[in-house]
């Protein structure tokens, strides 16, 4: 039960986002970089992240404050592990954010900046799929399209996404 609802609001029904106390998550990304080499030569590189998370979602003024911790991370490149002088500086990383009963995450800020730390955190959209206003019923399909800026490693890059979802 995410409170009242605000006068004059559509209730909403269904699936929505609503308040929660450290949810425990996993995300994991694999970014696969094409590099080009001086004389016409190219290098793949495959890195992985997989970071643990506690995610808090408080009622706020405009929807909801979200706030996610980095517990601990894993990252490799080329299946050899990153080195814990480079995990150190990420770990306990806090990110806030204003986040709308439609998933839409804005306003993300993290009390620290690292390598590893802002690589996460500009994947932490992926947690808040958009949601249709008013909240999802099963048999609803809807689609989300976003744009967002990355880090792949040292490189800053834009992600398109269109993601279809179904509720069953």
């Amino acid at each position: 039960d995410p409170g009242s609802p605000t006068p004059g609001a559509p209730t909403p029904t269904g699936l929505t986002y609503r308040p929660i106390n450290e949810a425990a998550y996993t995300m994991q990304r694999q970014d696969s970089l094409l590099l080009q080499l001086p004389g016409g030569a190219s290098q793949q590189q495959l890195i992985d992240r997989t970071a643990f998370l506690r995610l808090s979602i408080a009622p706020d003024t405009a929807g909801y404050l979200a706030t996610i911790v980095l517990d601990s991370l894993y990252a490799s490149a080329g299946g050899v592990p990153a080195v814990p002088d480079s995990l150190a500086p990420a770990r306990g990383t806090r990110w806030t954010a204003r986040l709308t009963p439609e998933g839409e995450l804005s306003a993300l800020t993290a009390d620290r900046s690292s390598t590893l730390g802002d690589q996460v955190g500009s994947n932490l959209r992926a947690l808040f799929p958009g949601l249709p206003s008013g909240g999802v019923r099963v048999g609803m399909e809807w689609t989300d399209t976003t744009e967002v800026p990355l880090k792949a490693d040292a490189f800053e890059a834009t992600e398109r996404a269109l993601t279809t979802y179904r509720a069953v």
